[in-house]
């Protein structure tokens, strides 16, 4: 018992370490926008068993996607978002108006899943102070998967543009 304990406290310990240098490396790569993308990429990566800070950075690149007018990147990151959430949404309660979990958005992206190993982990109903923010709700959901349509729509029109 006492091993694992150990090899979990120095797997988190690497993960808090790789964060940390990920984001002291942003202010490096302020003017080169794909590698802070990709730092962020694997910030967000790194709180995947954290699903508020997962989330805060899943939104941030988003964001930082659609400043770069790059916006398929953005709705996949809010389709993730929206993934992370509805795994939420169904461990608390079984809604038939929302997707089961991940697994419900997997024909937007096979890559969603990636978020269902977070629910396995570390989601758990009762425990307080996790899954707090106002998008672990059904109308936060909505909202997400608005904004990935959106961004979506985006692209659509401006690829028409381009053949028109």
């Amino acid at each position: 018992m006492c091993f694992i304990v150990f090899i979990q406290v120095k797997d988190l310990v690497f993960n808090l370490h790789m964060i940390l240098s990920d984001t002291v490396k942003m202010k490096e790569f302020q003017e080169d926008p794909e590698m802070l993308l990709d730092l962020m990429y694997r910030i967000a990566k790194g709180y995947q068993n954290s699903p508020d800070l997962r989330l805060t950075w899943l939104a941030n690149m988003a964001q930082k996607h659609m400043e770069r007018k790059n916006h398929t990147e953005a709705a996949m990151c809010l389709v993730h978002s929206a993934a992370l959430v509805a795994e939420y949404l169904h461990m608390l309660e079984d809604q038939p108006q929302l997707p089961v979990g991940a697994v419900g958005l997997e024909m937007v992206s096979p890559n969603v899943l990636e978020e269902s190993a977070v629910s396995d982990d570390v989601l758990s109903p009762e425990e307080e102070g996790v899954c707090l923010g106002n998008y672990f709700t059904e109308s936060g959901l909505v909202g997400l998967l608005e904004q990935a349509a959106s961004a979506f729509h985006s692209v659509i029109v401006k690829e028409a543009n381009l053949k028109g």
